[in-house]
């Protein structure tokens, strides 16, 4: 559900998942809030005031960390004047970030190479 409350929930997850794929406590902050922004996003910008879902993928493939981020919604402008730094921050903590937007949704693709992942 697309709640500002599933937030806390999917940071929870993430910081529990992390360190068994190698991720170190740097790597979980930067991933943590990288995914936590983009969660944000999908929850302030792709939908207006009615129920609303995003969903988030995690794999790791010899030793890179690849996450989607994806709603259905469609883009609204920020809320407020200081807002929209989530992209600068995303881009700042994570290798690479993409983000695709069209009429089926808005997808955010983060990567990061893990420093000591475990492999399989």
């Amino acid at each position: 559900m697309a709640l500002p409350d599933s937030l806390a929930a999917l940071r929870n997850a993430l910081r529990r998942w992390l360190p068994h794929i190698g991720a170190t406590a740097e790597e979980i902050f930067a991933v943590t809030t990288a995914v936590g922004e983009a969660a944000a996003n999908a929850i302030e910008h792709a939908y207006g005031p009615k129920e609303a879902a995003f969903e988030v993928e995690a794999l790791v493939e010899t030793g890179k960390l690849a996450i989607a981020v994806r709603d259905k919604g469609r883009w609204r402008p920020p809320r407020g004047p200081m807002r929209g730094h989530g992209l600068k921050m995303m881009r700042e903590l994570m290798d690479s970030v993409e983000v695709a937007s069209g009429p089926e949704g808005t997808m955010i693709r983060l990567s990061h190479t893990l420093r000591n992942a475990v492999q399989p």
